[in-house]
């Protein structure tokens, strides 16, 4: 079948078609249904599956690391931990768990909400940051949890809740957690507020996190963030067709 298919190394040897005509050969009504594929029924499942194996798999300190006082790219042998204590099937749930849930057209199931709540709710969450921070991927936090939100009506509003939640812990803390993965329990998670769900689960788990004993935020500010960079007055803004960025020139 190598004419039809071939393996692609930047999906850890991950199967795909050389032409789009076979997919919409194996997913169209002409396929036998002994070989048809459901486009909606696959990434059900595959999301279902991502989301069991990072619940499963992730943990606390996944690369073992030593030290927290080396960033990331100080680490010289970061590359090899990641492929020795983060397996493939772990990579790709964390890079790719919620593509496959926001392509469905139908109402999440009970049980894929009973497993997103569990993992946005959770210290998982955290873990999951953290597998990112290791691989450089910590953007894709972002792209993921926007996206939860965005199919909003595919999933319940505690979910929703959640996803908003971890996307403000990591757009207020996006440099620590790039840089080194243990700052996001020294350095990002004591300033999470209060009254954030990240903090309410985390806090009963890392009770030797630094403690901000006062001046410390209860929610989450109005404000997503403050940004400078310009220092004369600004003549232009402009904003993508999405809304999701913003240019400004002074």
């Amino acid at each position: 079948l190598s004419s039809l298919l071939y393996r692609d190394p930047t999906l850890y040897g991950g199967i795909r078609a050389r032409h789009i005509s076979i997919l919409e050969y194996f997913t169209g009504s002409s396929c036998p249904l002994d070989f048809r594929v459901d486009l909606k029924q696959a990434n059900t499942e595959l999301g279902t599956y991502c989301l069991q194996t990072m619940i499963t798999k992730l943990r606390f300190n996944i690369c073992k690391l030593e030290t927290s006082y080396r960033a990331n790219s100080e680490i010289e042998d970061l590359s090899e931990r990641v492929q020795k204590h983060i397996p493939n099937i772990l990579q790709y749930s964390c890079l790719h768990w919620s593509n496959h849930l926001c392509s469905s057209v139908d109402q999440a199931s009970k049980e894929i909400c009973e497993y997103l709540d569990t993992f946005l709710r959770g210290e998982r969450v955290l873990y999951w940051l953290e597998v990112l921070s290791v691989m450089g991927r910590v953007p894709q936090a972002i792209s993921a949890l926007r996206k939860i939100i965005k199919y909003h009506r595919l999933f319940e509003e505690k979910i929703i809740n959640l996803a908003e939640d971890a996307l403000r812990f990591v757009l207020a803390f996006l440099t620590p957690i790039s840089t080194s993965a243990p700052h996001i329990y020294l350095s990002a998670l004591p300033f999470a507020p209060s009254e954030s769900s990240i903090w309410k689960t985390a806090c009963k788990l890392f009770s030797n996190v630094m403690k901000v004993s006062q001046g410390r935020m209860m929610k989450w500010p109005k404000v997503a963030a403050i940004w400078k960079g310009h220092t004369d007055k600004i003549h232009s803004i402009a904003y993508s067709p999405d809304g999701l960025n913003v240019v400004s020139g002074s």
